[in-house]
């Protein structure tokens, strides 16, 4: 790692820590500081809080530090943080069951042969029923591979070739820019769906397909929410999909916090 990458991994660093925590219950939101709010203009998915295994932290822990070289921001008895391009991801230890999710890094529109290069040095990647690696989302003008964490969460480098966030060299941990994608799951993906654009502004993603009953897409490349259906297998995989309790700080047009009655989700919203 260069001077400048440093320089600016460690001013990520800081920004991150400076984040005041505000409780809810288990989870807990950290609410947005103007200097966040300055470096992360693009990015609509500011933090994720999942739960986590109680047998499963130690190992989640060496996964995102020391294979995907994630910074670690905050340690403590029962959770860490770490940071995702300019996203923190916080782990929450639960002992009653074993949650797992669905989240998408944006990575350069340019580098997802060198995503794929670099992968398969550290972990194995996902492939379909045809044994291909990569997905090419054409309505999305994008290129996506898959891949599992030990508490196994789905986890996607994703490709936006609409965003010009193209980079020179191999790829690196500092490739990865953010977390652009975060599973919510419901019995219900209509009246959530409405229930979110009712609540937060944010609308349908051009993603060319119809208004379904199993998916949707609300945001865009820089932060979306993928609604899916309880029991819809997962692309790339044949894990049902299953509704746990997550945290999303997100920007948009709107503030404050909101309970969503359609799933287990709380989002704290920040203006942009």
């Amino acid at each position: 790692m260069n001077k400048s990458q440093k320089s600016r991994r460690n001013f990520l660093w800081k920004s991150a820590l400076v984040l005041p925590s505000l409780h809810f219950g288990l989870l807990s939101f950290t609410s947005f500081s103007d200097t966040n709010l300055e470096l992360v203009a693009a990015n609509r998915i500011q933090r994720i809080e999942l739960l986590t295994a109680a047998d499963k932290m130690d190992l989640q822990k060496d996964f995102y530090v020391n294979r995907l070289h994630l910074p670690l921001i905050i340690e403590s008895g029962n959770s860490f943080e770490v940071l995702a391009g300019n996203t923190i991801i916080k782990f929450i230890l639960t002992s009653t069951h074993s949650p797992f999710y669905h989240f998408a890094f944006n990575i350069p529109e340019n580098k997802i042969q060198k995503a794929i290069d670099w992968s398969t040095e550290r972990f194995q990647l996902i492939k379909n029923g045809k044994g291909e690696k990569v997905i090419h989302f054409k309505n999305w003008d994008a290129h996506a591979i898959y891949f599992f964490d030990p508490a196994g969460n789905i986890l996607e480098f994703i490709a936006h070739h609409t965003l010009s966030n193209s980079a020179k060299n191999d790829f690196k941990p500092e490739d990865i820019l953010n977390i652009c994608e975060i599973g919510l799951v419901s019995n219900n993906v209509l009246a959530l769906a409405s229930e979110i654009e009712l609540k937060t502004g944010l609308t349908d993603y051009k993603s060319g397909f119809q208004k379904s009953s199993d998916f949707r897409a609300i945001g865009d490349p820089n932060g979306m929410l993928i609604l899916s259906r309880e029991n819809r297998n997962w692309l790339m995989t044949d894990k049902p999909a299953v509704e746990n309790m997550v945290s999303v700080n997100l920007l948009g047009e709107r503030e404050g916090s909101i309970n969503l009655q359609n799933t287990t989700c709380n989002i704290n919203m920040k203006r942009q």
